[in-house]
């Protein structure tokens, strides 16, 4: 079984039509992981005015932000530190970025929670930056993020 880490924000402040990377995941030059579980959720809660949060997963050089030491989550990964190092709630963004993905949701209302199924997860190479980056076109709200990852 592989090891299992867990990278948390703890919440991003989006400003209006500002894209904000709310997660780096930086691989190593030896250690290749895959993305297997995202869940975003959000503190907006004015149910007449529903706002839209686009997601990006982005691939590129890596953004300023809030080191983050992933976190050991199963039995496999008590053994050892995570060749992963990660940042979250980026104040420089990553440059050279490619979109890999684009998608959103719809708040207020339930958290956008994606896991991909075995053999399907988002790999991404050694010595590569996956972010995860927000935008909201007309508010400022909060964003909170988690990912699993695994290596």
């Amino acid at each position: 079984m592989a090891e299992v880490y867990g990278i948390d924000n703890s919440g991003t402040g989006l400003t209006a039509a500002t894209a904000k990377t709310v997660i780096e995941i930086n691989n190593s030059t030896t250690t290749a992981s895959r993305l297997i579980e995202l869940v975003l959720s959000c503190d907006y809660v004015t149910i007449a005015t529903p706002l839209f949060i686009k997601v990006e997963f982005i691939l590129g050089t890596s953004g300023t932000g809030t080191a983050y030491t992933p976190k050991k989550l199963n039995g496999e990964a008590q053994n050892r530190a995570a060749g992963t190092t990660a940042k979250i709630n980026d104040t420089v963004e990553p440059t050279s970025v490619t979109v890999l993905r684009t998608m959103g949701f719809v708040v207020p209302g339930g958290p956008l929670a994606l896991q991909w199924p075995l053999g399907r997860e988002t790999y991404y190479n050694v010595n590569n930056m996956l972010g995860i980056r927000c935008t909201c076109a007309s508010a400022i709200t909060n964003v909170f993020a988690s990912a699993l990852i695994e290596e």
